[in-house]
């Protein structure tokens, strides 16, 4: 399709939807990008989210935005590499007449650990100039995973797959930012962004895993008391202000009115589910996070050192009960640790409330025969993601995705 017919399918687009011509362009600038890292090498890479990718999930109609959001699904995310891969990226030639060039990189995050990317990418279409931004974020989990997402142009004929967040994700990361930031939240598109998913509809128990899996991954409280707190930050007069003031720059909003959108938000705050805690208060109880399958660790108790051979980890702490499979090799040196491996905290394939099941009541046992003991338990990963649930209150299920590094120490008490 030519110069002439882009022209024309944009200004009938921008009639049919009450969008301005520029945010019409930038779409088709924005499309045409991803459709590159589509057919790239580092399509796997990249997952597409955001403001444009929520408009594709809606309708163009119904929210426009001002740059592109990915999540980097590798690791060690360097200046270098982000050159090396956009660079490639904007060299593919395809049957467009568009020229893409990065202007600049900054890092963004930098208070954080993972730190993501901003690129500034210029884009070119015989006289029509466009500069962009790439926001590349990075450590945040997907729940369930990245999904095979099949992108249609409004403008063109165009259609690719790229990988894309769940609604779920969208919305837990979205909430998650409305906590953390509170009154003083300045992201009133996130209340519309909300709003928009809660029409669109979602899946309750796949957006509780998301909740979980996102606030224990950006280390922020989830309990019951959210709907609470959601509930008087929505209800002070500086949000209302905002979002109205947002609502009259943005035709796309239609002019939604605040309670409205206020109602919707605190309607999937409502569904959250949470359930009983185990109460560890009679216990001092410790969780050693080991390998998937840990059948070959070899254990060397010396005194009170702990020493998990061949990996480098060393617990210098006492212990009365150290709670361990049957087949981990255990060697004991001048120790009074008592070894208990008679519990069944074994990882067999069962369907996962079985499995969930199993593991709390044996959880429930060794808490009520070492109760006044200092108990430390070696477990799996998987094993870690349901005793989170269990003393947080969450709602374990199959969604659940507790990343918790090999051979860290937990402490819940």
């Amino acid at each position: 399709m030519g110069l002439g017919k882009i022209k024309s399918k944009i200004d009938n687009l921008a009639k049919k939807y009450d969008l301005t011509n520029q945010s019409l362009w930038d779409m088709f600038f924005f499309e045409n990008f991803l459709n590159r890292l589509s057919k790239s090498e580092y399509k796997d890479v990249f997952v597409f989210k955001g403001g444009f990718y929520l408009g594709t999930i809606v309708g163009i109609g119904q929210r426009t935005t001002l740059d592109i959001d990915l999540k980097y699904m590798g690791y060690n995310l360097t200046d270098d590499i982000v050159l090396n891969i956009f660079n490639t990226i904007c060299e593919i030639k395809l049957d467009d007449e568009i020229i893409y060039k990065i202007i600049d990189i900054k890092v963004i995050n930098n208070d954080k650990k993972d730190v993501g990317r901003t690129i500034r990418i210029s884009a070119s279409y015989y006289n029509i100039k466009k500069v962009f931004c790439i926001d590349i974020g990075v450590g945040d989990v997907i729940t369930p995973y990245p999904l095979n997402f099949i992108y249609t142009s409004n403008i063109n004929d165009l259609s690719f797959n790229i990988l894309a967040y769940s609604k779920e994700t969208i919305l837990a990361e979205k909430i998650q930012t409305l906590i953390v930031k509170g009154f003083n939240n300045s992201r009133t598109k996130d209340l519309f962004d909300l709003y928009l998913l809660f029409k669109e509809g979602y899946d309750k128990d796949l957006l509780n895993g998301a909740l979980i899996n996102t606030f224990f991954t950006r280390n922020t409280i989830f309990n019951s008391e959210i709907y609470n707190n959601v509930e008087n930050i929505l209800s002070a007069p500086r949000m209302k202000e905002k979002f109205e003031d947002y609502v009259k720059k943005n035709n796309f909003t239609k002019g939604l009115q605040y309670e409205e959108c206020k109602i919707a938000i605190l309607e999937i705050i409502k569904n959250i589910k949470f359930t009983q805690k185990i109460d560890f208060n009679n216990n001092s109880v410790d969780f050693l996070c080991c390998d998937e399958n840990y059948k070959d660790i070899k254990i060397s108790l010396v005194d009170n050192k702990i020493d998990i051979l061949d990996y480098g980890c060393v617990i210098n702490k006492s212990y009365d009960i150290v709670i361990v499979r049957s087949n981990i090799r255990l060697e004991k040196i001048n120790t009074n640790i008592q070894i208990d491996n008679k519990f069944n905290l074994n990882g067999d394939k069962l369907e996962y409330k079985e499995y969930y099941n199993r593991i709390k009541t044996e959880l429930l046992d060794i808490l009520d025969k070492y109760k006044n003991k200092k108990i430390l338990l070696l477990v799996n990963r998987e094993i870690i993601s349901i005793i989170y649930c269990l003393y947080n209150g969450w709602v374990y299920s199959e969604y659940i995705n507790i990343n918790v590094p090999k051979y860290t120490l937990i402490k819940l008490n």
